[in-house]
């Protein structure tokens, strides 16, 4: 089942979140970096290189379905045929689940691009083609990577348009918007700490999830969201917490790793080798506090978003709740419990209580 129609439409029958399209040489660069990321993000992907003929059931099952439009793609009639039809279903359906995204570089006309073809390709058949290419509604979306500086930058910006296109296409749960509501998202003053609580089963994973795919492209400079938080400390010790952190922030940075710097002791050394260094196991931190200072002097700065799934002890939570003088204003932090007397004891005033 899809992560987001699990999430927000829980009776869906979508497989995948995303479904990406595209020719064979865009599938080891753009394509493959892009498929990469939103794994990374924990949209469901899969990838379909085309070859002539249309993979009906993967777009069926898709609840986004994303076509690069390659030099490869406008080179081959059969592409283009197949193009053209899948944008005209979306169009009938009125299913806004459509993204074309252009990975020419340089790009130029799509009339230019298909000129080759007048003398030897029916008019009507080109008009389909072009028809297609420069559809833009509210059915059938298209971003044109024009004016982008890099790729990093060209994925970070259609990764937000995934997260309005979810929102939009199928609306938000009544909790995730309830939970979105207390985090106060206006304000970059100071950090905002909710906690979500309830008994065992009952949906605060799938709830601080939601809230996860809706805002974490939304201006924060890191993001992570970590799972089964409260038994991996209870395993490996609290010191792994700012292990776990660091890795993962660091690998959903939306800024250059070379920006960060982090200390471990009296040593300071670029974030980049620091994290690679931790993904290797082959850095401890001494203690906590030590593993602390790491964070605080790398993000004391930078507005993020960290969601930290099952802490239900006090002696775990108490020091998690210290994170929050380690981040930078208009930070957000989201923690899920079972227990709300937990949260209350450490003056966490903005609670959810699922029920």
């Amino acid at each position: 089942m899809a992560i987001l129609s699990r999430l927000i439409e829980p009776k869906s029958l979508f497989t995948n979140d995303v479904l990406l399209i595209c020719a064979d040489d865009t599938l080891a660069g753009f394509t493959g970096h892009l498929l990469n990321t939103f794994q990374q993000r924990g949209f469901h992907t899969v990838v379909r290189v085309d070859h002539g003929e249309l993979d009906r059931e993967a777009i069926q099952a898709s609840m986004l379905v994303i076509i690069n439009i390659s030099e490869c793609y406008l080179f081959s009639p059969p592409f283009l045929d197949n193009l053209a039809e899948i944008v005209g279903e979306f169009t009938k359906e009125r299913k806004a689940r459509l993204l074309l995204v252009d990975v020419r570089h340089p790009t130029g006309t799509y009339a230019q691009a298909l000129t080759p073809y007048n003398n030897s390709v029916e008019p009507h058949r080109i008009h389909k083609w072009l028809n297609a290419l420069t559809t833009t509604h509210a059915f059938v979306s298209h971003f044109q990577r024009c004016g982008v500086k890099n790729e990093e930058q060209c994925i970070e910006e259609i990764l937000q348009m995934v997260s309005q296109h979810f929102a939009s296409i199928i609306g938000v749960n009544p909790r995730v918007r309830e939970v979105i509501g207390l985090l106060y998202l206006e304000s970059d003053d100071g950090v905002h700490v909710v906690g979500i609580c309830g008994d065992p089963g009952i949906g605060k994973k799938t709830i601080a999830r939601g809230v996860y795919d809706l805002i974490a492209h939304q201006g924060f400079h890191n993001y992570c969201f970590l799972d089964n938080v409260g038994n991996i400390l209870r395993e490996r010790g609290l010191v792994h917490l700012p292990r776990m952190l660091l890795s993962e922030m660091v690998g959903n940075s939306v800024h250059t790793v070379g920006n960060f710097a982090g200390t471990v002791g009296n040593n300071y050394s670029e974030l980049g080798n620091l994290v690679d260094t931790i993904g290797n196991n082959c850095i401890e931190f001494g203690n906590f506090e030590e593993g602390m200072s790491v964070i605080k002097h790398t993000l004391n700065q930078k507005k993020v978003l960290i969601i930290l799934v099952g802490i239900n002890h006090s002696d775990l939570l108490k020091p998690v709740v210290q994170l929050t003088d380690c981040l930078g204003p208009g930070s957000r932090v989201i923690i899920t419990v079972q227990d709300k007397c937990l949260l209350e004891s450490l003056g966490i005033k903005k609670i959810y209580e699922v029920k």
